[in-house]
């Protein structure tokens, strides 16, 4: 293993997600993935990854982790989930949604909760390196495959990734990018609307 995120806490729901996978849906295997594409692609962008790479989907409350590498870099995106870093002996650093960060060996993060959205994702520099199944590393918990032992991360899980060591460079942050969702929903008449 070239490096890994240590849980420490879990979250509330919290499992390792990309795309999904397409093109099985004739024998019974549902695409699953990501609840949000555009909140995965924009922290995959911000840390430099394709738009489809896998990063951990929390639902309303986010995980504790301990970085067990070199240095990694990430952001969340997705509602207004705020990352925190965490030293010890003094207030956690807060890192706002869409910026990147990068962490070296024994730091601490934490996503304490998911506000304005359902979902958040934390983007991993390089990729969260689980096995892929059938084209995917996307986690089904009803079926129990994919991501990290098909199901949502437990205290004590090391999450393998792809990069032992982040880019040396500059932090990327995306300013003016909404990801919440729309307060107005479009209402088309059908054909029965007088009844």
């Amino acid at each position: 293993m070239s490096g890994a995120l240590i849980v420490l806490q879990p979250g509330l729901q919290t499992t390792v997600q990309d795309i999904g996978r397409h093109g099985y849906q004739k024998q019974g295997i549902p695409v699953s993935g990501a609840l949000d594409l555009e909140a995965l692609a924009a922290a995959n962008a911000v840390v430099g990854n394709a738009r489809g790479t896998a990063a951990l989907e929390m639902a309303l409350t986010g995980p504790t982790l301990e970085v067990a590498a070199d240095s990694v870099r990430v952001a969340v995106a997705g509602g207004s989930a705020d990352l925190q870093i965490l030293a010890s002996g003094s207030q956690p650093r807060q890192i706002p949604p869409l910026q990147s960060v990068r962490l070296v060996r024994g730091d601490r993060l934490r996503i304490a909760a998911v506000t304005g959205s359902a979902v958040a994702y934390l983007a991993i520099e390089g990729g969260i390196d689980v096995p892929p199944f059938l084209g995917s590393r996307s986690t089904y918990v009803r079926g129990g495959y994919g991501g990290l032992e098909g199901r949502a991360l437990c205290d004590g899980d090391q999450l393998p990734l792809a990069r032992a060591t982040a880019v040396e460079r500059d932090e990327m942050t995306i300013d003016g990018l909404d990801l919440m969702p729309q307060t107005h929903v479009r209402l088309v008449l059908g054909p029965q609307h007088d009844d």
